[in-house]
């Protein structure tokens, strides 16, 4: 059995300043953005009407933009707080999903 590669598939994609492997099915691909994990790259495929079957460098850019703009605002897409991985911040008790370069100044509390 052999994988047959459309003419537009790209091998990498740049999301998030970070390089996605367009050889990995797509919410296992998005989990190498910092502070996303299998749980969310899935709903957040699925709030999206991504086929999670897909290869990463199968989807346009077009599909990239919906994906983050779930990622960036789950709320307003019915994703639950207790699914979020900033849950009742200290600071100001709001509900929040972290990404890419973002947690590493929330730990040393510059956020």
């Amino acid at each position: 059995m052999s994988l047959i590669i459309p003419e537009k598939f790209q091998h990498i994609h740049r999301v998030m300043n970070t390089n996605i492997d367009g050889n990995r099915k797509v919410p296992y691909a998005l989990t190498a953005i910092k502070g996303v994990g299998r749980r969310f790259a899935f709903i957040c495929c699925r709030k999206a009407d991504i086929d999670v079957s897909k290869r990463a460098g199968e989807l346009s850019e077009d599909d990239f933009e919906k994906i983050v703009t779930i990622m960036q605002n789950p709320s307003q897409y019915k994703i639950p707080n207790w699914f979020l991985n900033r849950q009742k911040d200290i600071k100001d008790g709001k509900y929040s999903q972290i990404f890419s370069s973002i947690p590493e100044t929330v730990v040393e509390g510059h956020y």
